[in-house]
């Protein structure tokens, strides 16, 4: 799914600092520790199995369609935006992106955003500050459209109380970045002029992070011009999340889910609102822990049993990992790229300081 560690995790944009992000990359696979933890505990191992190996994973084939087809609108979606700055062929910008989830796949700290904007900035001449606006620009709309979803789930579905405490705080924090986007584009010299005078109390070394960003917003709001460019996006996004839930729908029919719990296409949305928090949660790489024992927590609200809650997380968490793995590994050979040797490389160093 959708990755907006982009937003949260900013500051490893120096490459060359990576070695120092060593706390919180081993943080993030203790997270992920405690988390296969908590899912793995009071299970009955003999029914997990049992369900697992009696799945009927040729209907997984559908699902993994629709995965693929949610990267390609993804694409479609990310030429937009880079449109202003210069049209990109798709195919290219389908390759950066898969990319870019192998490396979030195998590499801790979500360094494939870097790299799929790396490969798309060092194909086609793009600054990085115009690539890096675009990512940040899919990641608010992608939290936005998770905002309105998670809404209307909530008023239909009665979440406990910490979810719901959970979402609220999403929420707001969607409502705040949704805000600012505005004001950058309505007031954006009198907001350089306010954040020039603010940054000058604060170190250099933070202060030209946040000019970064600050150029990432503004620079990535040069997509919308007229009316008509909202509704596109909208498109693009709906398709996008209709996709992430018709996956979780599918996988109820891999163990009958349907059949046994009475489970629906809103059951499946539920369950993509309380996995999708999961990625604000700095975790391992493939968001291992994570999304297995909140996969496991949804169902259980909609009466499905924990040992069959985890025997689901394992199957849809593998069919989303691993036919994305195969291709952007497939897609990175043909790049030429070496992931680890790029990642301490100057030269992704130097595309991203650039910015």
């Amino acid at each position: 799914m959708g990755n907006f560690h982009i937003l949260i995790d900013y500051e490893i944009i120096n490459i060359g600092h990576i070695v120092k992000k060593t706390g919180k990359i081993l943080i993030g696979f203790l997270f992920s520790i405690v988390f296969l933890y908590l899912a793995f505990r009071k299970i009955e191992f003999s029914l997990m199995m049992r369900s697992l190996m009696g799945g009927k994973y040729m209907i997984a084939l559908p699902a993994i369609g629709a995965i693929f087809i949610s990267h390609f609108v993804r694409a479609i979606r990310w030429q937009y935006f880079l449109e202003p700055v210069k049209k990109v062929a798709l195919s290219r910008l389908f390759s950066a992106l898969m990319v870019g989830y192998f490396g979030n796949s195998v590499l801790p700290a979500h360094l494939g955003e870097f790299f799929r904007a790396f490969v798309i900035g060092r194909k086609e001449k793009i600054p990085a500050s115009s690539v890096f606006a675009t990512i940040v620009l899919e990641r608010i709309i992608d939290l936005f459209t998770l905002l309105v979803i998670m809404v209307a789930v909530l008023i239909i579905y009665p979440f406990p109380d910490w979810l719901k405490d959970g979402i609220y705080i999403l929420c707001l924090i969607t409502v705040l970045l949704f805000l600012f986007l505005i004001f950058l584009k309505k007031y954006s010299a009198t907001a350089n002029r306010v954040f020039d005078s603010l940054l000058k109390f604060i170190p250099e070394r933070f202060s030209l992070k946040i000019k970064l960003m600050l150029k990432s917003f503004t620079d990535g709001i040069r997509a919308f011009k007229r009316k008509r460019d909202y509704a596109i996006v909208i498109i693009h996004t709906l398709i996008i999340w209709a996709c992430y839930t018709f996956v979780l729908y599918i996988g109820f029919y891999i163990f009958d889910l349907v059949s046994l719990f009475n489970l629906s296409i809103l059951s499946a949305t539920v369950l993509m609102v309380i996995t999708t928090i999961g990625v604000i949660i700095p975790t391992s790489p493939g968001y291992i822990g994570t999304y297995h024992l909140l996969s496991q927590m949804g169902l259980e609200l909609l009466g499905v049993p924990r040992s069959l809650g985890l025997t689901y997380a394992i199957a849809v968490h593998a069919i989303n990992f691993f036919p994305v793995i195969v291709v952007g590994l497939i897609y990175t050979w043909n790049e030429g790229i070496n992931l680890a040797k790029i990642s301490k490389s100057r030269e992704l160093k130097k595309f991203i300081l650039e910015g």
